[in-house]
């Protein structure tokens, strides 16, 4: 049995990921338009940051106490070194989603390579 040449398959893949991550990367700030979600989650992130607490959370939800969880802080943690270099602004909220896109590429490649035993059908997915 011919052994596959997994080093070409890995120089191709990456290869492959930075011209998504290029790509995208150009029309980070233009298209989509901002969803509301992205606003809001940074300001949040910007309001942590400047209360030093990951327990901060909007006025709106005073009246009731709320507890953050292991999730929302992670995303949130993440997030606050982009907004520290990148300042507060479309680039630095969507530059961690397009890191984010690239690993679950890469994890989804490797899951359907395992599933498959083939390169092609893994690339092509």
């Amino acid at each position: 049995m011919k052994r596959p040449d997994t080093r070409r398959e890995h120089i191709l893949l990456l290869f492959l990921i930075a011209a998504f991550f290029v790509v995208n990367l150009l029309f980070l700030t233009r298209f989509p338009f901002i969803h509301s979600d992205e606003g809001w989650l940074a300001g949040l992130t910007r309001n942590m940051m400047k209360a030093g607490s990951l327990s901060v959370t909007e006025s709106f939800f005073d009246l009731k106490p709320r507890y953050p969880h292991a999730v929302k802080s992670l995303f949130h943690l993440l997030q606050m070194p982009f907004l520290l270099i990148f300042n507060y602004g479309v680039f630095s909220v969507r530059l961690l989603s397009l890191l984010g896109s690239c690993g679950v590429l890469v994890l989804f490649y490797q899951a359907i390579r395992r599933i498959e035993h083939r390169f092609g059908a893994a690339l092509a997915v």
